[in-house]
């Protein structure tokens, strides 16, 4: 498990994050959905370690993490290839063989679709061998088809490879799909856990259940708009 122990977080005198605990179960998929400006994404780079808490303590089990940026974090100067291996070039020609990155190994990130880009920031971050992938609105750029291309993507990798994922979204039913765990984000506190139970298989989309849960988790956040 990888523990958060009532962290605070504080830009200049704003509390961004209060007294916050919780915890992730390790090799299980946690969504974490709320308005914005609630403090989801500085949750994500507390997690990564790229932010210190002002107060309380993240227990992370000495896992090793890998960060995907909501823009892919692509060196737009670099090609494809030099992203990939910028960080590890061990193991990444099995990753550009696995997301079948090879006809675009020369090409420079204006040259790729966002698919593309999504699979050069997977290929890169996975080089990390990471235990702990976390996600910072990997889909929210995307139209409607390209995001659950995405969205099957990364639960394609999970099942194949489970591990660690964190995933910030925007989007109910991408939160349904992937998580295992949803937390619903407010005011730099966790207002609802809910467990979902849905088998993650891509044809779930389909079925009644999946959209009783999206249903659920739209009320759960109308609940706790401010003002209501």
């Amino acid at each position: 498990m990888i523990y958060v122990d009532n962290i605070s977080f504080s830009y200049d005198k704003e509390k961004v994050i209060d007294d916050l605990s919780l915890s992730f179960e390790e090799n299980k998929i946690t969504t974490l959905i709320g308005p914005s400006g609630c403090g989801k994404t500085t949750l994500l780079y507390l997690l990564a370690d790229l932010l210190k808490p002002s107060q309380g303590l993240i227990h992370r089990n000495n896992l090793k993490t890998a960060l995907i940026l909501q823009d892919f974090g692509l060196f737009p100067w670099k090609t494809v290839y030099e992203n990939i291996t910028m960080v590890s070039k061990e193991n990444a020609n099995a990753y550009i063989d696995q997301f079948e990155l090879n006809e675009h190994l020369d090409k420079y990130p204006s040259e790729l679709s966002g698919g593309q880009k999504q699979r050069v920031a997977f290929a890169r971050a996975l080089t990390l061998k990471p235990d702990m992938l976390l996600l910072d609105e990997a889909t929210s750029a995307l139209d409607a088809i390209s995001k659950e291309k995405i969205q099957d993507f990364i639960l394609d990798q999970y099942l194949k490879h489970p591990k660690t994922i964190v995933a910030i979204t925007h989007s109910i039913e991408e939160a349904v799909f992937l998580g295992h765990q949803i937390l619903v984000m407010q005011d730099g506190k966790i207002v609802e856990t809910i467990q979902n139970d849905l088998p993650k298989q891509k044809e779930i989309r389909n079925h009644l259940n999946f959209y009783e849960m999206c249903l659920k988790v739209r009320g759960i956040l109308n609940e706790t708009e401010p003002g209501k």
